[in-house]
């Protein structure tokens, strides 16, 4: 599955005819309408769906626009909560990559202390491991442009 931000919305809301519906879905779904409402889905260049595929566990959605922002939006305890970076504001890119597992990491730390940590293997399912490490470039790419 190609993850793009268009993508996914499809892919969750055909899941969501099947008769069980899984929660994790059925908030992602809820979360797409919450994003919509704060920016321009034309906008997005990159979605990073953390905890995708892996059971028990909601996703984290990581969101870059075209105006150099970072939206990650988070469902907690019934609350979807959504917070806007702005890519300036990174003070630190550190970028890994194990040779022995093909896992890829990056951690964003932000002036204000905030971080975010993405990982190849931890954030989805073996069978999407390489999309995601591949969207983590995709990430690194953006940020390195963004900065001159």
């Amino acid at each position: 599955m190609d993850i793009t931000y268009n993508h996914l919305k499809t892919y969750v809301r055909n899941q969501l005819f099947y008769p069980l519906i899984n929660r994790q879905l059925s908030v992602l779904n809820s979360s797409f309408g919450e994003i919509e409402k704060t920016i321009n889905a034309e906008d997005i260049t990159l979605i990073y769906p953390k905890n995708l595929f892996l059971d028990n566990n909601f996703v984290e959605m990581y969101i870059f626009d075209n105006k150099e922002h970072l939206i990650m939006s988070i469902y907690k305890d019934e609350l979807i909560t959504s917070k806007i970076f702005c890519l300036r504001d990174i003070t630190l890119v550190d970028s890994t990559f194990n040779l022995q597992n093909d896992a890829r990491t990056l951690i964003l730390k932000f002036r204000d202390g905030d971080i975010v940590e993405l990982n190849s293997t931890r954030d989805t399912n073996s069978n999407h491991s390489r999309t995601f490490s591949e969207l983590i470039l995709g990430i690194s790419r953006l940020i390195l442009n963004s900065r001159g």
